[in-house]
């Protein structure tokens, strides 16, 4: 998927309780490379309207940068 001018893999999982397979918590992987490093972020959350605030932010905050590479 692509975020600002980056292009990122996204990997989404669900931790359950392994006795009652009750879902415990939601986790999405972001990762790309910048500069040839390594860059990730992880959002976890319980709820949709979570979901939906943090990734808004990580988002924003991908979006602002002119230029990723060593400012980042």
């Amino acid at each position: 998927m692509k975020i600002g001018n980056l292009v990122f893999k996204k990997i989404q999982i669900e931790v359950r309780n392994a006795s009652t397979g009750e879902l415990i918590i939601n986790q999405d992987l972001y990762n790309t490379l910048v500069d040839n490093k390594v860059f990730s972020a992880s959002i976890n959350y319980n709820s949709d309207q979570e979901k939906e605030v943090m990734e808004r932010a990580f988002f924003k905050s991908v979006e602002s940068k002119k230029t990723l590479g060593n400012n980042i």
